[in-house]
């Protein structure tokens, strides 16, 4: 029954605000995005730490965002807990393996009662609205259940949607959580045609935004057709200001002529009343707010008392001051006003980013990374090689296979201290055990027998085993960022063909094509180095690799390795990883020298490792021209 008439978006919340200050709930009948709502953000932050519960920062983002509501101090609290907080992780896990298990629905109304999400929005003023955008959301998010996509593929397609999402589609179109007992807020625009009880227009005093001056369109009643002004002359600008005053004056029609009952309005002498369409039909065009007092000001509106074009309608004028309103800090209530951060509206551009070298990969999808520090596994990309498996044995070859496995080695390799294994790695096993869900009675002793083989082999050709090397001569997970240049993805295609074309040559093995095309670089490129390390003056890239080739040593054989490293090119991963590491040598090093000071690159295919030969064990040192090339295509920023 009642209706306030806005202009735009930021009229609507300024109104939709001041309602809500003194208990009155409304709704914004607009054609926004469910996808444009704070609602959105809050989701995908929950979704992230869904996806990824291994990561401390994705669970801490989602407890503190507005939907679970956790405060600082209720965080650090639970921090201190180590088991308390280890608990809630387990929780986080347990909603993944849902989500894999039995879809997106089931895990998401487990989290909405296991956290009390429903039932905290409503005690907020819009919790209604919340539920119902947040309901929206699910069911827009529940569509990619049907797809082949993987989690952090789905939760992409989402973060794109969210960043492409457009007002009129009636998929993402914001629902009416309930009509009742609700006062609309409607543009004057979407208006024309309806009628309420009672209207008000609380911004009839502003004209709102003038139109462009680098720029204009006008129709051009000769030829009856468009023109693009650049640089607009006195006419163009006169027919410019006269089209926008008569939308506006037809658009004030619609204002006055709508309300069954009562209707509305705020007016007052304020700076840009005279550029409005009723000031110009109460007082004229030509007469300017500067070339009159408050008396003829307020005369002229005044005069509209009784003023009737019906005899059934009434016009009253009354005057109203702002006494009793606080303007500034006058009292001690200004103490007690919460102060709220200023919302980021911005839609950022999804182009530059930080990417990793599978983004050169030309996907269906677009490759972008979900987290500025995560780091990338392999292994969940492994091909399934179908072999006769022998009876269970309690040893590398069976221990489980896939991404959790993968990053279960890494993650004792980076925590263990190498040249302090009998101290370190127990816990280490332990801590890991648990934390990927692995029985430690039937593999501790398994997987610590064989991490000690794989950290105490010696490595050719520099006859030391990484046990061997100090603490101070290595560097785990080492991040470097480059700027990547606009290139086009053919050209990292034909420096990786050249290269495998050389190199297969110089090992008298067939060519390798490389078949896959790729996608150029937009923004900063990133990568994470398992291991760097340095020995007599030479620097090394080392990466681990979980792959599953076989049951015994010979499957991990140099043809075999070799194999592998390019069907999944694990190649062009190394020659990034080193150009990297001349990058940052260059800077480091006054008298750098490829020859003098690379050592090459090591892939050591854990499952194949032993003390017997070097299968397992893959070192390559390409030739510097290909890792000056691939260097090349980064940005220098005045390095040389």
């Amino acid at each position: 029954d009642i209706a306030v008439l806005v202009r735009s978006a930021n009229q609507a919340s300024v109104i939709k605000a001041a309602l809500l200050e003194r208990g009155v709930n409304s709704v914004y009948l607009a054609k926004d995005s469910v996808l444009h709502s704070a609602e959105a953000t809050a989701f995908m932050q929950l979704l992230q730490a869904l996806a990824q519960p291994f990561d401390s920062g994705y669970i801490n983002a989602a407890l503190t965002g507005s939907l679970i509501g956790f405060s600082a101090l209720k965080l650090y609290t639970l921090q201190q807990d180590a088991l308390q907080y280890a608990e809630l992780q387990q929780f986080f896990i347990a909603s993944q393996q849902l989500w894999k298990g039995r879809g997106f629905m089931a895990m998401w109304q487990k989290v909405l009662q296991h956290f009390e999400i429903p039932e905290r929005l409503l005690t907020l003023q819009e919790g209604e609205r919340c539920i119902t955008n947040l309901q929206q959301l699910a069911e827009i998010f529940q569509s990619l259940d049907y797809s082949e996509l993987a989690l952090w593929q789905k939760i992409e397609t989402f973060q794109r949607w969210i960043e492409q999402a457009v007002e009129n589609d009636e998929h993402q179109k914001l629902r009416l959580e309930t009509e009742a007992n609700l006062v609309q807020i409607v543009t004057i625009h979407k208006y024309k045609g309806l009628e309420y009880e009672l209207v008000c227009c609380p911004f009839l005093f502003d004209a709102g935004q003038s139109p462009p001056s680098m720029y204009s369109i006008r129709f051009n009643t000769d030829t009856q057709g468009r023109e693009l002004y650049w640089n607009s002359t006195d006419s163009v600008k006169t027919q410019l200001a006269n089209e926008s005053f008569a939308e506006d004056v037809r658009l004030l029609y619609v204002a006055l002529t709508r309300a069954a009952y009562h209707f509305n309005f705020c007016w007052g002498p304020v700076k840009g009343v005279d550029k409005t369409a009723l000031y110009h039909l109460l007082y004229g065009r030509e007469n300017s707010l500067k070339s009159m007092d408050d008396t003829p000001f307020w005369s002229v509106f005044n005069a509209l008392e009784g003023f009737v074009l019906n005899p059934q309608d009434q016009v009253s004028a009354i005057a109203s001051t702002a006494e009793g309103v606080t303007i500034g800090c006058k009292d001690t209530a200004c103490d007690k006003k919460a102060f709220m951060v200023k919302s980021f509206k911005r839609i950022t551009s999804s182009e530059f980013v930080a990417r990793s070298y599978s983004a050169l990969m030309n996907h269906s999808y677009d490759h972008k990374a979900v987290a500025d520090d995560a780091k990338e596994r392999d292994e969940q990309a492994e091909a399934v090689i179908v072999v006769p498996e022998p009876e269970f044995q309690e040893n590398i070859f069976h221990f489980p296979k896939g991404s959790d496995a993968g990053n279960f080695m890494h993650q004792v390799l980076e925590d263990v201290v190498f040249d302090q294994l009998e101290q370190t790695l127990p816990q280490v096993l332990s801590q890991q055990f648990h934390h990927y869900g692995f029985d430690e009675s039937l593999w501790s002793e398994a997987m610590s027998s064989h991490i000690k083989l794989c950290l105490q082999t010696d490595l050719v050709p520099i006859g030391i085993p990484l046990s061997g090397l100090s603490e101070d001569a290595i560097c785990k997970e080492m991040g470097f960022y480059m700027q990547g240049l606009s290139h086009a993805g053919e050209v990292f295609r034909h420096l990786l063909q050249r290269y495998r074309d050389d190199h297969n040559r110089s090992l008298n093995k067939p060519d390798a094509l490389v078949g896959e095309s790729f996608n150029a670089i937009d923004g900063l490129f990133k990568g994470f180095i398992d291991l760097t390390f340095e020995h007599e003056g030479k620097f090394y890239v080392l990466d681990y690799k979980s792959n599953f080739l076989g049951f015994d040593q010979g499957c991990y054989n140099f043809d075999a390795m070799h194999e592998a490293i390019e069907s999944h090119l694990y190649d062009l991963q190394y020659l990034i990883y080193l150009a990297a590491l001349q990058r940052h040598l260059k800077q480091r090093l006054a008298d750098y020298d490829y020859d003098t000071h690379m050592g090459g690159a090591f892939y050591l295919f854990l499952r194949g490792m032993n003390d017997q030969n070097q299968n397992g064990v893959y070192y390559v040192k390409p030739p510097s021209d290909i890792i000056d090339a691939i260097e090349q295509l980064f940005a220098t920023h005045g390095y040389e």
